[in-house]
């Protein structure tokens, strides 16, 4: 292979990393293994293969069903060929690998394993991207399409946290862990698919408040500390206590970023809360 070669495919890979280095710089309380992260980036590049194929398949389905003409076949196509699947097979390999793993204490903890597999997607995709089209698509892509894919990630793992340390809503988060990211994939997709200047002005808007919400869900997580279950003596029951809101969980010491706080960890008010997010009992 040669130099430039070499080059195309680490500008391919770059931005992966960079994006995970940055995201996993976040993680103040109990760091996730290397080795779990590693198989989460691994699952995220050999789901490329069933992707690619399944997304043939099922592209030859629609087009055979609807032609490959008109709006309708391209918003079928954004979001059951593309978006659909993609986020699909992310969130089976994040809950196959992350869910269930002890080292899964942490709100944050899902946004680190979905962005961890969708990277590995990514700098699969984004190396086929720049080896085939040069270094001026790695530079557009650096800044469009990678950092999207860590978008979706965080939204994902953040309804998938939810999901595993909420009870009283498991469901509907476990369902928004799917169904936000590929609305959100399939929207940015049909605008840039719609080829029309005013879709494309649009796109650069979408891609800002993106970035924009991806920073506010990482800064309001990532303080939050390790979610530990109180076990009741008498029944032996475990349940997740009622939650301090932010601003109590500011409070915690810098010297106490290392261990478990003492404070109960922060989740979204349930119905009957008081005002500050705390339960009222």
């Amino acid at each position: 292979m040669s130099l430039y070669g070499i080059l195309l495919i680490i500008l391919g890979i770059l931005p992966a990393l960079v994006i995970i280095f940055y995201i996993l710089r976040f993680d103040s309380y109990n760091q996730e293994p290397r080795s779990l992260l590693a198989a989460l980036f691994l699952s995220g590049m050999l789901i490329c293969y069933p992707v690619y194929h399944l997304e043939v398949f099922l592209d030859r389905l629609v087009y055979n069903t609807f032609g490959q003409t008109g709006v309708f076949y391209l918003i079928v196509k954004v979001i059951v060929v593309v978006a659909l699947v993609e986020e699909g097979f992310k969130f089976i390999a994040a809950r196959l690998i992350g869910f269930w793993h002890k080292n899964f204490d942490e709100i944050y903890d899902g946004m680190i394993y979905c962005v961890m597999v969708g990277m590995g997607f990514a700098a699969v995709e984004n190396v086929l991207y720049v080896v085939s089209n040069g270094v001026s698509v790695a530079i557009a892509r650096a800044l469009t399409a990678v950092p999207v894919h860590a978008v979706f990630g965080l939204l994902m793992g953040y309804y998938m946290s939810l999901s595993k340390f909420d009870p009283y809503k498991r469901g509907l988060y476990a369902v928004l862990s799917l169904a936000a990211p590929v609305a959100l994939h399939a929207a940015y997709d049909f605008l840039l698919m719609v080829g029309y200047a005013p879709a494309l002005l649009l796109v650069i808007v979408i891609i800002n408040l993106m970035y924009k919400r991806s920073f506010f869900l990482i800064r309001s997580v990532y303080t939050i500390p390790p979610i530990v279950p109180i076990t009741d003596p008498v029944s032996g029951i475990s349940y997740i206590p009622d939650y301090p809101t932010p601003d109590e969980l500011s409070a915690v010491p810098s010297s106490q970023k290392t261990i478990r706080p003492p404070q109960p960890p922060y989740m979204p008010p349930r119905e009957g809360s008081g005002p500050d997010g705390s339960g009222t009992n």
